[in-house]
């Protein structure tokens, strides 16, 4: 017997039923065919999209600021919950799901985050908190630092952050070292 969620899964990313449709311009344009009162339940962007006071009109909704793989990626999440990470897509995804406000995306992302702290990605992990507003994890992530900083400084991934996010680590260390 099929469920709720074979359903939804067997229906995303296909025409049947499809009612709205979101276009991507690479070398060539590619449309993908959604659901609206899916996307809807979904996020609350959605939902104002389509259902609030000025809906959006006909025609396809066109994505400049997201990947047709990362769109993908969150429409397989959000009619069937099924979502596998990995530190390339993490981010992206992190991205398209602060965009349309998709709370579970984004706790499964911060949570991915959280686990995958190392040497090699504090830094980038520090600075994309930062920039998603996710104070406990960017609170970890300087912890982890601080905790770990030779190895940190040491690494790529700190010579290669932003100037800023740099001389921030630098002060943190100075502080913590005085003490």
């Amino acid at each position: 017997m099929e469920t709720i969620t074979d359903k939804l899964t067997q229906i995303c990313l296909t025409e049947e039923m499809a009612d709205v449709f979101f276009s991507f311009q690479d070398k060539i344009v590619t449309r993908l065919p959604a659901h609206k009162m899916i996307l809807a339940l979904r996020s609350p962007v959605f939902k104002a999209m389509f259902y609030g006071s000025f809906p959006q009109g006909e025609g396809d909704i066109r994505i400049e600021d997201i990947t047709l793989e990362t769109f993908q990626r969150m429409m397989k999440y959000l009619y069937s919950d099924y979502l596998q990470l990995n530190s390339n897509l993490v981010i992206p995804s992190l991205y398209a799901a602060q965009k349309y406000q998709i709370a579970g995306l984004i706790s499964k992302c911060e949570n991915y985050l959280q686990d995958n702290l190392a040497v090699e990605n504090a830094c980038k992990i520090y600075s994309n908190a930062k920039f998603f507003t996710m104070d406990t994890l960017k609170n970890n992530a300087l912890q982890f630092i601080a905790d770990n900083t030779i190895d940190v400084f040491e690494n790529d991934d700190f010579l290669f952050s932003h100037r800023k996010t740099s001389l921030t680590f630098l002060s943190l260390m100075h502080f913590v070292y005085k003490k």
